[in-house]
């Protein structure tokens, strides 16, 4: 399952694969929330509410978008990169 029996290479390896779990699913969340940003912001009527409302949901979803984002970058700096 391992390629060795150290402990600490092990510890090592599952951090890592870890990391990289996280920083794809916080990637795909930005990913999807700038594409609905850009959605709401280009075509109101795909989301069936007023086009007033509009801009600040695009807005909010941006922010998402830019949390996710933020978040990845904290886990890096709360748990620091391995290798």
């Amino acid at each position: 399952m391992y390629p060795s029996n150290d402990d600490a290479e092990i510890v090592a390896l599952v951090r890592e694969r870890s990391r990289k779990f996280v920083h794809t699913v916080f990637a795909g969340f930005a990913v999807i929330f700038a594409a609905l940003a850009l959605a709401a912001h280009n075509a109101p009527w795909l989301f069936s509410m007023p086009a007033h409302d509009m801009p600040r949901i695009a807005a909010s979803l941006l922010f998402l978008s830019a949390a996710y984002v933020a978040t990845m970058f904290v886990w890096d700096w709360m748990f620091g990169r391995a290798g």
